[in-house]
């Protein structure tokens, strides 16, 4: 694949401040490897006072340069270079990253220092001026008053087995403030008193070890109350049942028998029922899957009385030779097995869509004896195809051969004159691939590969300054 070469402008840094580059325009100093971009702008310096003219600088911005860096190189980590001012020489202070690295680093700074604090960071590269640690590490720790005003860790991995026994040991009361969070068990000796909302999460919950324990609830159920297996566990007992049960709807499942009438004030949903003598319904019916009416008298046939209109259309055939007067009009399809021959001045095709067996369609050409021939003179028409369109109003978009111009043209909006178009609006185009045959022969300029679009076989030139 043949590639294209960009030349951006180009010159010695001196010229840099006597060029204005246009906004965005890149340029390149060849001497000291620095890259500027244009604004099109220019500053003021002063006023010349002799000629009391503005005296002004061109505003091309400084974007880089291969001197702020040292490139990373197979055993060392690249780095950002901080030069000293120019006046005093070429030294500076690399801030480089390390020679190995298991993933992307970013170290955020804070927004403004702070008197007499140091930068820790969080450890996901956000940094902070402290004046604490949040972390310390101590083999032996003496203190008379301890007060800890962030997370204090114990990590002595002592289980308790009774009150004097733990990683931590308190003989007085505890007072939290907060949440407490525990993750093993919890033994409490005397009465425990929750004042609060009570959640207990996962596992089996009991509630006594005996039956002459007594369960008192105060409150009221607030959600649903259902067993952990279906039909396995009853509501009272034999000896020990409930008195009256109050609910707003009953649902028995299968198996369940009713004794007595059954009186249904509202309606009864029946699904999957099979109805095999008469169903009988007063009000309206709705067949979703539809309805098959099969009369016996009929044999294999089906029987249907519709009291409405029907109607059924059908192809026409007919075999032999049809002479029609006046217009033709086919609400069908019409097949011409010959050919067909329009003598007339206009044919349109009112169709939503048209297909064409011929690969290649003629058109410009001239009427010679009720047949068509090649034109033999400059008929001065432009020859092409002509699309109708709106935009605001009704417009005409053109792909034709301009005669005038002896070139293939693409127009947005045309005006139609005796077979002559003018432009009003050329046309954009939008296309997978660019080839040329000119000078430099026959090459493609555009091509795609993949998701990457490539430009071939030419030089885009900025210039010099």
């Amino acid at each position: 694949m043949a590639s294209a070469v960009l030349q951006f402008k180009r010159g010695p840094a001196a010229n840099v401040g006597l060029v204005t580059f246009k906004a965005g325009e890149p340029g390149f100093t060849t001497d000291s490897y620095d890259f500027y971009i244009g604004t099109g702008t220019t500053i003021t310096l002063g006023i010349n006072t002799i000629t009391s003219e503005l005296i002004t600088a061109p505003n091309n911005k400084f974007f880089g340069s291969s001197r702020y860096w040292s490139k990373e190189t197979s055993s060392t980590g690249g780095g950002v270079n901080l030069l000293e001012a120019s006046d005093n020489g070429e030294n500076y202070v690399t801030l480089a990253a390390p020679n190995g690295l298991d993933a992307n680093v970013q170290y955020t700074f804070p927004p403004a220092p702070i008197d007499d604090t140091f930068l820790k960071t969080d450890g996901t590269g956000s940094l902070s001026w402290s004046n604490q640690f949040t972390n310390l590490e101590v083999d032996n720790l003496t203190v008379g008053f301890l007060t800890a005003t962030q997370l204090v860790e114990f990590q002595d991995v002592t289980d308790s087995t009774d009150k004097d026994t733990g990683a931590l040991v308190v003989e007085g009361g505890i007072g939290v403030e907060k949440s407490v969070n525990i993750g093993g068990n919890l033994e409490v000796a005397g009465v425990s008193t929750f004042v609060g909302e009570v959640t207990f999460k996962g596992g089996t919950i009991n509630i006594g070890d005996n039956d002459t324990d007594d369960i008192i609830v105060g409150g009221e159920f607030a959600s649903n109350v259902g067993p952990s297996t279906t039909n396995s566990y009853d509501l009272g007992a034999t000896d020990k049942q409930w008195r009256n049960l109050y609910v707003q709807d009953l649902i028995v499942g299968a198996g369940a028998s009713i004794g007595s009438d059954l009186d249904v004030n509202g309606s009864v949903d029946i699904a999957n029922a099979l109805v095999s003598n008469d169903l009988k319904v007063t009000g309206v019916s709705t067949f979703q899957d539809g309805v098959i009416i099969d009369n016996p008298a009929l044999g294999d046939r089906y029987a249907l009385d519709v009291g409405g209109e029907v109607r059924f259309q059908s192809n026409l055939a007919v075999t032999g030779v049809s002479t029609f007067t006046g217009n033709i009009s086919a609400t069908n399809d019409l097949t011409v097995n010959g050919d067909l021959y329009v003598l007339g001045t206009t044919v349109e095709v009112n169709a939503e869509s048209m297909k064409v067996e011929d690969s290649l369609i003629e058109v410009g050409l001239i009427n010679s004896g009720g047949l068509l021939d090649v034109p033999a003179s400059d008929l001065n028409i432009d020859v092409g195809l002509l699309m109708h369109w709106y935009d605001g109003s009704a417009k005409k978009a053109a792909a034709f051969w301009d005669d005038s111009a002896q070139r293939i043209v693409l127009a947005k909006d045309v005006t139609e004159s005796s077979s002559v178009l003018t432009i009003n609006t050329y046309a954009a185009i939008e296309i997978e691939s660019i080839w040329v045959n000119d000078c430099a022969g026959q090459s493609q300029l555009v091509s795609c590969t993949g998701s990457e679009r490539f430009l071939e076989n030419i030089t885009v030139d900025a210039g010099t300054f």
